[in-house]
């Protein structure tokens, strides 16, 4: 188990079956016999479920013939306890398996609950002056702490952009539109040309893009400027309206 990559499974497999341990094992397999054959109805990849599968592991492992044992209950849920139409007649466990009385079955073991996507949608500010970019910090705390990003306004309220621009910047036109995601989040971004201040209060900054390599940005901000980098922009010392 002091081997990097080696955790309880790899360990259990290799005690059990190499040197006939009495090491229990549970994988995906196990897991999903397990939830059957004793009607374990937390969802996969919970730790109640990672628990109880692993307590009656080591509750059933023989002390002789240990890996045979794992070795078979991993071929059981292979060929036989499979993830759709199981073959439960030819099943060992048949008379034994409480999801077979209830009934239960094609119901375990119970999915892991699909996250709730949300939908924002953001206008992102793009204010460029010369070879400089004018971007903002976000908050010290929470997601992605302390990242540099466009000057970001939140349409929807997910709370994911809790800064607001609105007030600082003269918003003009329309340059691009772009999809993005964030974990559960699905973005829908406007990129409008914007006129920043010479002199931007605290939180902005004006970020030359030949240094941009240099600075924690989103991911979100690098899309964009994949995009926008490219075209030909105002010169030096212009400001885009």
């Amino acid at each position: 188990l002091a081997l990097p990559g080696v955790g309880p499974y790899t360990g259990a497999a290799v005690l059990s079956i190499a040197y006939g341990r009495p090491a229990p094992l549970v994988d995906g397999n196990v897991e999903r016999v397990f939830a059957r054959r004793f009607l374990l109805e937390d969802p996969v990849a919970s730790g109640a479920l990672r628990r109880d599968t692993w307590d009656l592991a080591r509750e059933l492992v023989p002390l002789e013939g240990a890996g045979t044992w794992n070795q078979a209950l991993m071929e059981l849920g292979a060929v036989i306890c499979t993830p759709r139409a199981p073959r439960c007649g030819a099943c060992p466990w048949q008379r034994a398996c409480l999801a077979r009385r209830a009934g239960r079955v094609a119901d375990l073991p119970v999915s892991k609950p699909k996250p709730v996507v949300r939908e924002v949608t953001l206008e992102l500010a793009w204010c460029r002056r010369g070879d400089r970019v004018l971007l903002e910090q976000r908050p010290a705390e929470g997601r992605m702490a302390g990242m540099w990003q466009l000057p970001t306004r939140e349409r929807t309220a997910t709370g994911l952009f809790p800064a607001d621009w609105a007030t600082r910047l003269d918003v003009g036109g329309e340059r691009a539109r772009l999809r993005h995601s964030i974990t559960v989040h699905r973005i829908q971004a406007r990129v409008l040309a914007s006129r920043g201040p010479a002199r931007p209060p605290a939180g902005l900054a004006w970020v030359p893009l030949t240094g941009m390599q240099a600075v924690a940005l989103t991911g979100m901000t690098k899309k964009v400027l994949r995009v926008l980098q490219p075209v030909a922009e105002p010169t030096e010392g212009s400001q885009e309206e």
